[in-house]
């Protein structure tokens, strides 16, 4: 049998999905499965928040978060991953293997592949197999809001992160053989579309398109939002507004009505734009999630520090009810002793006596102790107080400290933009002049925007004051490319809280 070939001798397909998290990829995988393509051998199980399974393989998302992490980056970010180990190809071969077997029609999936697409297909190309790619679409204000409710991530990060995953992975297979499915259609038109992508990628399903159980998902729905409102969401950039909108725009109509070769310059340009910001906007942002993460962890100290309070209220009642029971029996000693009217037999006093004073040591004693652990909860309770408070203070720091850096963070955006803009559109029309009148025409432009300061970058960046270097020439030729904020409004006012104080 030859190199990618099923078993009787035709030509094996790979159908590659791709779409960002909480896509719907799931439900699209498992429809194709009862389409006929054969599912992963390693299947990843259904969850809580997955409820109706995930579809894809736990061997190929183990080796995209190892292969990310060597990168430098994980699953999620949205900068595109650095450079992949040597073997990163021979593993994902060797997977594929693991997986699939010989399989004459299968299906890929899972969400960190748009980041790695090159590498897949590569993979698929080295196997012999003929790859079929099905984009999922979905609103990103649905999927910001399902990352939100199971990751805490932030909407401006799912937003980009959204961004990257689509355009990444439609300039990765551009020129194969594909189809774009929109969620609201699977979920409304279930078989309707997936007859419709196997026309578009000359597959005939082994099973024909049917109502079947994976298509029954619409109750597992938790978030729904029109694609109007996503130009206009509050709290977003406009820039990164419009960019989103636009994305959608030119997918969704690629879903309905096919895909047009004249949105492909946009969109290298939309994917242009995105990685310059990741280089201008990156550290910026990954500050702001490195607040985040602090601010979680002081959140989750806070509850630890009020759940050991309650195990110790809990002690406190035991030990009152215990010292209860002793008094008690005490009580009950002595009115029995009360009660003979008379001398006793010595025996009998004796056998009272000891008994008594049993009971009255052991009360002593968990008098003792009880003090003792009152004397010590006390002391505890008091640190926990104060630690409570230093914990607070510093959750309201750190959130005004976010806040802060995400106001910022927009501000640098639309300045970059404004700037970069205006630098475009000289650049058109001064190409011509030799380099250095064109830079100092360049500068002029920078000045005539009002978003450089020369004066704030020489004070914050003190590399470029010590070579005397003339700060309008450094920031368009480095500065603007490095990401060096232009002036004082994108740089937060407010500092985190130091680590070693969170001890």
């Amino acid at each position: 049998m030859a190199a990618g070939s099923g078993t009787d001798g035709t030509e094996r397909i790979g159908i590659l999905v791709l779409g960002m998290h909480r896509s719907g990829t799931s439900l699209l995988a498992q429809s194709l499965v009862q389409l006929g393509a054969t599912a992963p051998r390693s299947p990843i199980g259904a969850s809580a928040n997955n409820e109706g399974g995930y579809g894809e393989s736990r061997l190929v998302q183990s080796l995209n978060d190892a292969l990310l992490t060597k990168a430098g980056t994980s699953w999620d970010d949205w900068q595109p991953p650095g450079s992949l180990p040597d073997d990163a190809l021979s593993r994902a071969g060797e997977v594929l293997g693991q997986d699939f077997g010989t399989a004459p029609l299968f299906v890929l999936k899972e969400p960190r592949i748009c980041r790695l697409a090159p590498l897949w297909l590569a993979a698929l190309e080295g196997a012999g197999i003929a790859p079929r790619v099905i984009l999922a679409l979905r609103n990103p204000l649905e999927v910001a809001a399902s990352l939100g409710r199971r990751n805490a991530i932030e909407p401006v990060l799912a937003h980009l992160m959204w961004l990257s995953h689509m355009l990444e992975a439609e300039a990765a297979t551009r020129g194969l053989r594909r189809v774009v499915t929109d969620y609201d259609r699977l979920l409304a038109e279930g078989p309707a579309v997936l007859g419709r992508a196997g026309k578009a990628l000359g597959i005939d399903w082994p099973t024909a398109p049917g109502a079947g159980p994976a298509l029954a998902r619409d109750a597992l729905r938790h978030h729904r939002h029109d694609a109007g409102d996503i130009a206009t969401t509050p709290g977003l950039p406009q820039a990164l507004a419009q960019r989103l909108a636009r994305v959608h725009a030119i997918l969704s109509h690629w879903a309905e009505a096919g895909e047009r070769d004249s949105d492909h310059a946009e969109l290298d340009t939309l994917l242009a734009r995105l990685r310059d910001d990741g280089r201008i906007h990156g550290p910026l942002i990954a500050q702001g999630r490195k607040r985040a993460v602090a601010l979680q962890g002081a959140e989750r100290r806070i509850a630890s520090l009020e759940a050991a309070g309650t195990e110790a209220r809990t002690e406190r009642d035991r030990l009152a009810a215990e010292r209860d029971r002793l008094a008690s029996e005490a009580a009950a000693l002595r009115g029995a002793v009360a009660s003979t009217g008379g001398p006793l037999p010595g025996d009998v006093t004796a056998d009272l006596r000891a008994a008594l004073d049993r009971a009255m040591g052991e009360l002593r004693h968990e008098a003792e102790t009880r003090a003792e652990l009152a004397r010590t909860h006390e002391a505890d309770r008091a640190a926990r107080n104060d630690e409570i408070a230093r914990l607070g203070r510093m959750l309201l720091h750190s959130e005004s400290a976010l806040q802060e850096t995400r106001r910022a963070r927009d501000r640098a955006l639309d300045d970059t933009v404004r700037i970069l803009q205006a630098l475009r559109r000289a650049e058109a029309r001064l190409f011509w002049l030799p380099a250095r009148l064109r830079h100092s025409r360049l500068q002029q432009v920078l000045m005539a925007t009002g978003r450089f300061d020369p004066d704030f970058y020489l004070r914050q960046n003190a590399d470029v004051a010590a070579t005397g270097a003339d700060p309008r020439l450094h920031y368009l030729i480095h500065g603007l490319s490095e990401g060096r904020a232009p002036n004082a409004e994108c740089i937060p006012e407010t500092d985190p809280v130091p680590a070693e104080k969170t001890r």
